[in-house]
C-alpha cells in the first residue's frame, strides 16, 4: 500500500506515505490571515473537523504555533464542526454575533471551508478575512468572488503522480523506500489565482 494524505491506525501496512506538510499548511494559514487582516489586528478563531483527525489535527498545531508571532492577533480558539459544513456555517454565525470585532477565521478542510463561506457570504460581512484549506471549484469560485481571502492548497497533481511512481518502483523491487515523502502547500489568493504557478495546486484537473 502507498498511503496518500493521511495516517492509519496500523502503519505497518504501508509501504510508504505521501502527503501535505500539514503543520506547514497551518503555518501558512496563520501567515495569509495575518497579511489578509492587516496591523490593526483583532480577534482571529478556527473552525475544524474532529479531534484526532492527523491531516487537521497538524494543520491546528501549526496555526497556533504561528499566530504567537503576532501579538496584534487575539486566538479566540478553535470549534469542532464535525466535518459538517452546516455545523461549521452555524459556528461562524455564533462567533461574529460573540464577538463584533472578529477581524478573522481558518476553516481546516473543504467542509468546513464551505460552511463558514456560506455564513459569511450570508452575514454581508466584508470585514471579516477567511482563509480555508483545499481549492476545489467552490472554494476558488469564492476566492475570486472576494468571499476569502486565500486558500491553503494542496498539491493533488504531484501527490498523484508521485503514487504512481512510488507504486510502480516497489512493485519492480525497489523496496528501499523512504517512510514519508512531503508535498509542498501553495498559497491562494485573488491576485495569483490565475497564475501558471498555481495551476498544479487547484483540485479542478
Amino acid at each position: 500500500v502507498v498511503l496518500v494524505d493521511t495516517t492509519l491506525n496500523d502503519p505497518s501496512m504501508a509501504v510508504t506515505t505521501i502527503s501535505t506538510d500539514n503543520v506547514a499548511g497551518g503555518v501558512a494559514a496563520a501567515d495569509a490571515l495575518a497579511k489578509a487582516i492587516g496591523p490593526k489586528g483583532g480577534p482571529v478563531a478556527g473552525i475544524t473537523t474532529v479531534a484526532g483527525a492527523s491531516t487537521t489535527d497538524q494543520r491546528l498545531q501549526g496555526f497556533n504555533m504561528e499566530l504567537k508571532k503576532y501579538p496584534q492577533l487575539k486566538n479566540i480558539g478553535t470549534t469542532y464542526a464535525t466535518d459538517d459544513s452546516t455545523r461549521a456555517a452555524s459556528i461562524l454565525k455564533g462567533l461574529m454575533a460573540a464577538h463584533k470585532d472578529l477581524a478573522g477565521v481558518f476553516a481546516m478542510n473543504v467542509v468546513t471551508g464551505d460552511g463558514a463561506t456560506a455564513a459569511a457570504k450570508e452575514s454581508g460581512n466584508t470585514k471579516l478575512k477567511l482563509v480555508a484549506f483545499d481549492a476545489g471549484p467552490a472554494q476558488v469560485a469564492a476566492i475570486k468572488a472576494g468571499t476569502v481571502s486565500a486558500l491553503i492548497a494542496q498539491y493533488p497533481y504531484g501527490i498523484g503522480q508521485m503514487a504512481v511512481k512510488l507504486g510502480v518502483q516497489y512493485l519492480n523491487g525497489t523496496h528501499n523506500l523512504k517512510k514519508h515523502y512531503g508535498t509542498p502547500t501553495g498559497v491562494i489568493t485573488k491576485a495569483n489565482v490565475g497564475s501558471k504557478a498555481m495551476a498544479n495546486f487547484l483540485y479542478t484537473q
